[in-house]
């Protein structure tokens, strides 16, 4: 009864934390704080990985992971997908592979008090319309005996323009940035040539001249 009772509560805590996988991720005391992405503009702290990946391209986030614990804890780190529908506010995350989030599958181990910062790698999924959004999760777990609890934080990767456009646009900017300050050196050298050679008025020479 007891063992069940407990099964029970862990399912609880998997089914919440999955289904509310829009806020910043928790378990065994160990919390999951994601960087606030360039695509997202909700107010307060970041609940989950806006992001933004170029066409053909990738991208990179970071999250920090804390223990605010008096004791040490390890948690399991991997990626994987999502289910459910954004429009409708219920993604779902732990749900089956996500290749396309470069994250190893592994054990991290923190100390008393301590956090720590990881970084990640988002790549085009493929098959996703520019404009479009695909869904994975960054997902933290532990287990105690047979009890596996897992909490996931889900990754929006919102799909952009090809990396190859956004270095023509960078390239147009730092053209007209250079042409603009060589136009403005050339305006101030041409003044000062001017000031170097302003000729004097007719006599003015001779005068200063007699009256030393």
């Amino acid at each position: 009864m007891i063992r069940r009772l407990a099964v029970l509560t862990a399912a609880l805590a998997l089914a919440s934390a999955l289904a509310g996988a829009a806020v910043a991720a928790g378990v065994g005391d160990v919390d999951l704080a994601p960087d606030r992405g360039p695509a997202d503009t909700s107010k307060g702290f970041p609940t989950a990985f806006h992001l933004i990946v170029p066409d053909g391209g990738s991208t990179t986030s970071s999250f920090t992971l804390r223990n605010p614990a008096a004791e040490p804890r390890t948690v399991r780190l991997f990626p994987a997908g999502a289910s459910g529908s954004a429009a409708e506010g219920n993604l779902k995350g732990a749900d089956g592979p996500a290749p396309w989030i470069v994250l190893a599958d592994q054990d991290v181990t923190l100390q008393a008090n301590e956090s720590r910062r990881i970084t990640f790698e988002v790549r085009d999924p493929g098959g996703v319309a520019r404009g479009a959004e695909a869904y994975g999760s960054i997902v933290i777990e532990t287990s105690r005996g047979v009890i596996t609890t897992q909490a996931a934080t889900i990754v929006y990767a919102r799909i952009g323009e090809p990396a190859s456009g956004l270095k023509a646009r960078l390239s147009i900017i730092l053209v007209i940035i250079a042409a603009v300050v060589v136009a403005g050196a050339a305006v101030g050298h041409a003044y000062r040539w001017r000031r170097s050679h302003r000729v004097p008025p007719p006599g003015g020479g001779a005068r200063r001249d007699l009256a030393a």
